[in-house]
């Protein structure tokens, strides 16, 4: 059987490992909502580590954005909760920065596992914000014993505000979670203004 005494030595080794993981977090974070004028040079290219404990700079998601041509379509997934996580009332899910002006042309939801609530109840309802502000008529919902917004018999919401501005705040809120529910995602379609 190994020897299980704690050494400082162990200890140290921890700390260090748990310090580059968190510095990892944070590089990553940073890159994930970057702007296309951000980072250290101003170029929207952020630094991440690699494995070999390597600093590269690499273009955010947004900057990536600035390079596709006006017009060219666009598909946003927010994963809000893990195929393991049930579905609970929260607001400002999964928030990211709009990588440029956005023309939305559809917003549907899905779940892994679907709501068990009774039939005749109103199911999951999700908001959509924009820098705070709802962008849909009423709430996207997911039917009790449905997988997606655009089941048949599943009322759809209109987008009332379909321009998203360049770097402005989107995020998800559930409303009413039913029960049972796991692993939601909001998808965005649409096209680059």
């Amino acid at each position: 059987m190994a020897d299980q005494t704690l050494t400082p030595q162990n200890v140290a080794d921890f700390v260090a490992v748990w310090q580059a993981w968190g510095a990892s977090v944070d590089q990553f974070n940073a890159w994930m909502m970057g702007t296309a004028t951000g980072g250290p040079n101003g170029d929207g290219r952020y630094p991440l580590t690699n494995r070999s404990n390597q600093t590269v700079l690499v273009m955010c998601p947004a900057k990536l954005a600035t390079l596709v041509p006006t017009g060219q379509p666009f598909d946003w997934a927010f994963d809000c909760y893990s195929p393991r996580e049930m579905v609970r009332v929260a607001t400002g899910l999964s928030p990211l920065r709009a990588p440029r002006v956005l023309i939305l042309s559809e917003i549907r939801a899905s779940v892994i596992v679907a709501d068990m609530s009774p039939a005749q109840t109103y199911g999951i309802r999700i908001n959509v914000r924009v820098a705070g502000t709802s962008i849909l008529s009423a709430p996207l919902r997911i039917l009790p014993g449905q997988l997606s917004s655009k089941a048949d018999g599943t009322p759809q919401p209109t987008i009332s505000t379909p321009r998203v501005p360049d770097d402005a705040l989107v995020s998800i809120d559930v409303e009413a979670e039913g029960s049972g529910a796991r692993g939601l995602v909001v998808y965005l379609k649409g096209n680059y203004e």
